[in-house]
C-alpha cells in the first residue's frame, strides 16, 4: 500500500515527493500560467529556429549534462548531510540483511568488469556526469575511478538500472533527513508542553492556597461575627478590605452575596415580627444601607436606584436560597426587599396607615428608603400600594369644603408629587377634579376662599393647559352669572361683584377678565355714560355736573386692575367714553 509518513517520500517505494508542494502568492494581474507559457512560447520559437541536425544534437546533450549535473549536486549535499549525527540520532545506513541475494545491478556491474573487488555492505552512488565513472562510498567517502565510459554503460544498458538506483537511495536520504528534523520537533513540543503542564500546576498550586486563606478570613471576619451578633462590627469595610487583597478570588466566589445572605437571615429576617412601621418606619435602615454598600463593592459605576422600568422583575416564591447565587447584584437586592421588607411594609399600606396623620413623616421615611432601593422596586412600590391607598381616600374620605388644615390637599397630597411623579399625579388629579367639580357646583362667587382653596393647590402639580381648562370650566360660568346680574348706577355703585371678579387676577387669565367685563359689564357702563352726558345742559351746574362725570370715569378706570385695563378691547372701551366727554364739554 502506498500510504503516507512525515520525512518520507509518498508511493510504494517513497519514490515520490517528501516535502509539500509549497504555495506562491501571485502579485500581479495577469492571468495563472500566462508568463510561463509565454516564456515557453518564446523559448520553442528559439528551438524550432535550429535546422541543423548537429547543432540540435548538442544542445540536447547540453540540457542532459545540466539537468544531470544539478540532480547529482542535490544527491551529493543531501548524503552529506544525512551522514552528519546530531543528538540522538544515528547516521544513516541502508540496512541489507545478510541471508539476501545481491541486487541485480551489483552482478550486471561485476559481469562488465567495472569492480573486482567483493561485495560489501557499503552504499555506492555512481556519479555519472564525468566521462570516468566514479564509485562514492557514503561510509568512507573515498572515489575510484573507473575506466569504462559512461557512453559504454549506456550502450550495454545498465544506465537507466544505476539511474533507477540512485533515485531510489536519494528518496531515502531525504526521508531520514526529515524523519530526524521531525523528531527533533516532536522533542521540542514535548518539552514546551511538559513545562506548560507544570506550570499549570504551579498555579493551581498558588490559587488553591490563596483560596484557602480566603476561606479562612471570610469565617473570622465575615461569618463568625454576623452569627455572634458582634457589636460596633463594619461589615462594608470587612468586606471591602478583601476585596482589596483577593480581588479576583472575591468576585469569582462571590462573597458580597455570602455576606449579605448572612445579613438577610441572621439580622434583617428577626427583626421582621417585631416590626411597627407606624412607630418605626425607617426601623433595619442600617442592615440595608449595610447591604447595597457591599453589593457595590468593585461596582461603584452602577447605581441600583436609578432604573425606573416598570418591569418589576423577581417573584420571590420563585427563588430558593440557593438560586440568589445565580443573580446579579441589583436582583439580590430587590430580593432581599421583596423577601423581607415589604411584608410588613405592604400591610401597613393596605390597612393600617392613616394618610393625613403625619404625613410628613411617612413621606420622608419612604423617600429615604427610595434611595437604597433597585428604582424598578421604588416603582413597584409607588404604583401597586402607595398611589391606589391615595386614589382611595380621595374618592372615600377627602370633603373639598372643610376648610382645616388637615384636610387640604397640600399638607397630605400634593406632598408626594415628587416621589410620585407627574404621571400618577396626573391620575389622582382626575379623580380630585370630580370631588372639586361636586363641590363647586353651588359655589357663591363671594366664597373666593373656598375656590382658591380647592383649585390652587394643583396649580404647580398639573400642567399650565389642564388647570387653566378646569379653571374656565368652574369658575367662568359662575363669574359671567355674577356679573350679568350687575347693575350700573352713578349714584350708588356696588362694586362688590368686580372685586370678586379681580380677586382672580394672575389666576384666571387676563384675556379671559377682559372679555368678561367688555361683554358684561362696560357695555353697560359706556350705555349710562351717554345717558348721563345727554342730560347735561347749558346751566349754572354744567359744570358740576362734567366734574362730577370725570370723577365717575376716573374712579372706574382706578377699579380695574392694569394689566386688564391695557387689554386692547378695554382700553378702547375708555378712549370712546373720553372722547364722549370732551365733545360734549366743547
Amino acid at each position: 500500500m502506498g500510504g503516507f509518513t512525515v520525512g518520507k517520500g509518498i508511493g510504494k517505494n517513497n519514490q515520490g515527493i517528501v516535502n509539500p508542494v509549497e504555495a506562491v502568492a501571485k502579485k500581479d494581474n495577469i492571468c495563472l500560467g500566462q508568463g510561463v507559457f509565454e516564456e515557453k512560447l518564446v523559448k520553442e520559437k528559439k528551438e524550432d529556429l535550429i535546422t541543423d541536425p548537429e547543432e540540435r544534437l548538442k544542445r540536447d546533450k547540453e540540457v542532459q549534462k545540466q539537468k544531470l549535473d544539478q540532480e547529482d549536486k542535490d544527491f551529493l549535499a543531501l548524503l552529506k548531510s544525512s551522514s552528519k549525527p546530531t543528538g540522538d540520532s544515528k547516521p544513516f545506513q541502508r540496512h541489507v540483511p545478510h541471508q539476501q541475494k545481491q541486487p541485480s545491478s551489483y552482478s550486471q556491474v561485476k559481469d562488465f568488469g567495472l569492480s573486482s573487488a567483493k561485495p560489501t555492505t557499503s552504499m555506492k552512488i555512481i556519479d555519472m556526469t564525468t566521462a570516468a565513472t566514479n564509485y562514492i562510498d557514503s561510509s568512507k567517502f573515498a572515489t575510484t575511478n573507473i575506466a569504462k565510459p559512461v557512453k559504454a554503460l549506456k550502450n550495454e544498458g545498465l544506465f537507466g538500472k544505476v539511474l533507477a538506483l540512485k533515485e531510489r537511495i536519494k528518496h531515502e536520504l531525504q526521508s531520514a533527513v526529515n524523519q530526524k528534523g521531525y523528531q527533533t520537533d516532536v522533542k521540542v513540543t514535548a518539552e514546551y508542553e511538559k513545562e506548560l503542564v507544570a506550570s499549570r500546576l504551579e498555579n493551581q498550586r498558588e490559587s488553591l492556597q490563596i483560596l484557602q486563606h480566603l476561606k479562612s478570613q471570610v469565617h473570622s471576619r465575615l461569618v463568625s461575627p454576623i452569627l455572634t451578633q458582634k457589636p460596633d462590627f463594619n461589615i462594608p469595610a470587612e468586606c471591602r478590605e478583601l476585596f482589596t487583597k483577593y480581588q479576583d478570588e472575591y468576585e469569582q466566589h462571590k462573597i458580597s452575596v455570602l455576606a449579605v445572605k448572612l445579613i438577610g437571615a441572621n439580622m434583617i429576617r428577626p427583626q421582621i415580627s417585631e416590626w411597627e412601621v407606624r412607630r418605626e418606619p425607617k426601623r433595619m435602615y442600617g442592615e440595608y444601607l449595610d447591604v447595597g454598600e457591599i453589593l457595590g463593592i468593585g461596582k461603584e459605576d452602577q447605581m441600583f436606584g436609578n432604573n425606573d422600568s416598570d418591569d418589576y422583575g423577581l417573584n420571590p416564591k420563585q427563588i430558593t436560597n440557593d438560586r440568589i447565587d445565580d443573580l446579579n447584584h441589583s436582583d439580590v437586592l430587590y430580593y432581599l426587599y421583596d423577601k423581607y421588607w415589604l411584608q410588613k411594609m405592604r400591610a401597613y399600606i393596605s390597612t393600617g396607615w392613616d394618610v393625613k396623620e403625619s404625613p410628613r413623616q411617612f413621606q420622608e421615611a419612604i423617600r429615604d428608603w427610595g434611595y437604597l432601593m433597585p428604582g424598578r422596586f421604588l416603582s413597584k412600590v409607588v404604583n401597586i400600594y402607595l398611589k391606589p391607598r391615595l386614589l382611595r381616600e380621595i374618592s372615600q374620605n377627602w370633603d373639598p369644603r372643610d376648610m382645616s388644615d388637615k384636610n387640604r390637599l397640600e399638607n397630605w397630597l400634593l406632598i408626594w408629587s415628587e416621589l410620585l411623579g407627574p404621571q400618577n399625579m396626573q391620575a389622582i388629579f382626575v379623580s380630585a377634579k370630580l370631588k372639586i367639580y361636586q363641590a363647586l357646583n353651588d359655589w357663591n362667587c363671594q366664597d373666593v376662599e373656598l375656590a382658591k382653596s380647592l383649585l390652587l393647590p394643583w396649580r404647580g402639580v398639573i400642567d399650565h393647559q389642564s388647570f387653566d381648562n378646569m379653571v374656565v370650566r368652574v369658575l367662568i360660568p359662575r363669574l359671567t352669572l355674577s356679573l350679568k346680574s350687575l347693575e350700573i348706577d352713578p349714584s350708588n355703585q356696588d362694586i362688590t361683584p368686580l372685586q370678586h371678579i379681580f380677586a382672580w387676577e394672575g389666576i384666571i387669565s387676563d384675556k379671559e377678565l377682559s372679555l368678561l367685563l367688555r361683554e358684561h359689564v362696560l357695555g353697560k357702563w359706556l350705555l349710562t355714560l351717554q345717558e348721563w352726558l345727554s342730560q347735561v345742559t347749558e346751566s349754572e351746574d354744567q359744570d358740576q355736573m362734567f366734574a362730577e362725570i370725570e370723577q365717575y370715569y376716573k374712579g372706574w378706570r382706578s377699579i380695574i386692575p392694569k394689566s386688564i385695563i391695557s387689554q386692547h378691547n378695554i382700553s378702547e372701551v375708555f378712549k370712546i367714553g373720553a372722547v364722549l366727554i370732551i365733545e360734549k364739554a366743547t
